[in-house]
């Protein structure tokens, strides 16, 4: 097991690619810098929604409110950079302290976004509800349990904590994380897939972004179950372009570029760094695709849109990046510009 600047790994995984390979400072070097998409693109995001929070804010008037960016998105902007953080972080350190600072934000911050959607489902529910003339109606039992937002925020807590705790105190195992998380990933799409239902919404961006993290997914199980293969794919590599200890060290100019070349084909097999860049990408235009939610609902609460399967074209203004999945989706706008 090599050794480098970081020390010994002391994390309890530890992921198929060479450790302190292409450099002494970093342990897992592809799969420490696949994540800065992670981080940049939820970081653009906190930008956009404050600068968007700020416009409304700033606007609306009693007789005319804007679309607001809901708070409840901001921090799922928030939680994704945390994740990809707390990943870059691990993998370059391969240390413990470091891996928990990854797996426990994916925890928590997936438990945000299934109650921010628990409540925008909720919202639209009793608005729909209050449009058929069924408002004043008493609730059921279910409606009533449905309805309770503390308890709900609570149960969400309850779990987040209870798989802390059980993974640092009690089972260890990454594999007990990893369904916990699944099971968390499952509820989100059940989730998703209600509100495109509720709102009777275009389902290409989330496909789009469903089929990225699933090829992430994918991806990451074969850089975990064909690791042998994808080692000896590297060290087939190395023999046949005469690459040894001595020559890669070397300073002359060949070698140098006779091992960044093999780096460059190396790095194809990395398939957990691609994981990061897919499924963090994906993740990221789910968060895309919920704005697309609320300000869907926001139209039809202002009566802009005067059912929610009734189709109209806006004008996309506001923020080119993302604009540009907006007009993919041949979908509605993400901003307003005060005329």
């Amino acid at each position: 097991m090599m050794s480098g600047f970081w020390g010994n790994r002391t994390a309890t995984i530890d992921w198929c690619e060479n450790n302190y390979e292409i450099t002494h400072y970093i342990a897992e070097f592809w799969n420490t810098i696949s994540n800065l998409g992670l981080i940049l693109f939820p970081l653009y995001g906190i930008y956009w929604s404050l600068q968007h929070i700020s416009y409304s804010n700033k606007y609306s008037t009693k007789h005319k409110k804007y679309f607001k960016i809901p708070t409840s998105l901001l921090f799922c902007h928030i939680g994704l950079s945390l994740v990809g953080i707390g990943s870059w972080m691990f993998h370059m350190t391969l240390l413990y302290p470091m891996q928990l600072l990854d797996e426990l934000p994916m925890i928590f911050g997936t438990g945000i976004l299934i109650y921010a959607n628990y409540e925008t489902i909720l919202s639209i529910y009793n608005f729909k509800k209050k449009q058929r003339g069924h408002g004043d109606e008493k609730k059921t039992n279910l409606e009533k349990i449905f309805s309770m937002r503390p308890l709900i925020m609570l149960l969400i807590t309850i779990y987040c904590v209870g798989v802390a705790y059980i993974y640092l105190y009690i089972w260890k195992n990454p594999v007990f994380h990893e369904f916990a998380f699944a099971l968390m990933t499952i509820c989100v799409i059940s989730e998703n897939v209600t509100l495109i239902r509720m709102l009777n919404l275009k389902k290409r961006m989330y496909v789009l972004s469903f089929v990225y993290y699933m090829f992430g997914f994918l991806l990451w199980n074969i850089d975990n179950k064909f690791c042998s293969y994808l080692k000896l794919y590297r060290q087939n590599l190395e023999s046949f372009f005469g690459l040894n200890q001595e020559l890669i060290q070397a300073s002359s100019l060949r070698p140098i570029l006779l091992n960044l070349f093999v780096v460059s084909l190396k790095s194809i097999s990395e398939f957990h760094s691609l994981w990061h860049v897919f499924t963090g990408y994906g993740s990221f235009m789910v968060l895309l695709f919920l704005t697309e939610v609320h300000y869907q609902f926001y139209l039809i609460k202002t009566n802009a849109i005067k059912k929610s399967n009734e189709k109209k074209d806006y004008k996309a203004i506001g923020s080119k990046f993302y604009n540009m999945y907006y007009h993919f989706s041949n979908s509605i706008i993400v901003n307003e510009k005060k005329n």
